[in-house]
């Protein structure tokens, strides 16, 4: 699913051991920058998915709501 890795890596079709072979070729051809690059690119949009920093964006979410005049009779589900 390109959109769960933000482009941060090469993809391939389940099963494709053609394509498996490409993304592995490239990675190969690769400069230990552009490797590194990579990686640091998909850690970073991993990272926003770790929990702490899920809870921690929930938290402040939550903290500015009820922070601010919520008339609760115009709340909708």
């Amino acid at each position: 699913i390109p959109e769960a890795s933000g482009g941060n890596c090469l993809q391939h079709a389940a099963g494709d051991i053609e394509a498996l072979r490409d993304c592995l070729n490239e990675v190969a051809s690769m400069s230990d920058d552009e490797r590194r690059a990579l990686s640091e690119r998909a850690r970073r949009f991993a990272y926003q998915f770790d929990r702490r920093n899920v809870l921690t964006r929930l938290l402040r979410s939550a903290a500015t709501v009820s922070s601010e005049s919520v008339d609760v009779a115009t709340l909708t589900v």
